[in-house]
């Protein structure tokens, strides 16, 4: 009976010690995984930083560019808006009759420059939109530089003493929608370049000495409202293009060496 009961202890000592090995190895195998997430967890704590880190390097470096890349754009716009107000200084200051107003030259070229002037306008980004010199004694040619004011909308020097011909640049300013050259000493043909300027509504010639024929192109000036070249030395015949300028309310072409028959064309205005 002893026996059996020092066999009994033992068991139940042996099955003690299997319980708390089992739970101490338990407990060892929870730790150890435990550990084993931490430094899985560290690690892709440290591969999100450094990806993070790296990320927000590129977007500085984006950043840094882009501001470059702007600057670059503000400057070169500044001195884009430079050059078109040396063009504007340079066209009222060479043009000035200096014979018949000696004295105002400086006086108006000072009065553009200050803005002080409604002679040129200029729009929100300092590029000049409206250049309207009316009966200013300007005498000289028109430049073909006129052609880098590329935001003109308004070309207004009638009643001037400009003389030679109209240049053919100035089919390049495509945002214009007045031009109005009326009143001068110009002569030459009409350049054909004059059809590109399909935003015009008004243009004016009259009262020079143009000659030549009228451009066929001048049809594709669909959105012109008046056209007047009265009081010049045009010669041909009227082109019959005009009858597709369908929102026409004016047509002056009086007093020139027109000849043939007037196109039936035009009945469609």
């Amino acid at each position: 009976k002893k026996l059996k009961i020092l066999k009994y202890n033992i068991m139940n000592i042996e099955g003690n010690n299997e319980a708390i090995f089992q739970k101490s190895i338990s407990k060892t195998s929870n730790e150890l995984g435990t550990g084993k997430i931490m430094n899985q967890e560290g690690k892709d704590a440290k591969e999100n930083f450094e990806e993070e880190s790296k990320t927000k390097k590129l977007e500085s470096v984006k950043m840094e560019n882009l501001m470059k890349t702007g600057n670059d754009k503000c400057q070169a716009a500044h001195k884009s808006n430079e050059e078109n107000m040396k063009i504007a200084e340079n066209f009222i200051a060479n043009f000035w009759h200096e014979t018949n107003m000696p004295n105002k030259k400086n006086t108006i070229v000072d009065e553009v420059m200050q803005n002080e002037s409604n002679c040129i306008k200029l729009n929100e980004r300092n590029c000049i939109v409206s250049i309207e010199c009316i009966n200013q004694n300007l005498i000289g040619s028109l430049p073909s530089e006129i052609e880098n004011l590329i935001n003109l909308q308004i070309l207004n020097l009638r009643e001037n003493l400009f003389n030679g011909s109209v240049p053919h640049e100035i089919g390049r300013l495509i945002n214009l929608t007045k031009l109005d050259l009326s009143n001068n000493q110009l002569t030459g043909h009409i350049p054909a370049e004059i059809g590109k300027l399909t935003n015009l509504t008004d243009l004016n010639l009259g009262q020079n000495q143009l000659t030549g024929c009228m451009p066929s192109e001048i049809g594709n000036l669909i959105n012109l409202k008046t056209i007047n070249v009265v009081v010049n030395q045009l010669t041909g015949s009227i082109p019959p293009e005009i009858g597709k300028l369908i929102n026409l309310t004016y047509l002056d072409l009086s007093i020139n060496n027109f000849t043939g028959s007037i196109p039936p064309e035009i009945c469609n205005l």
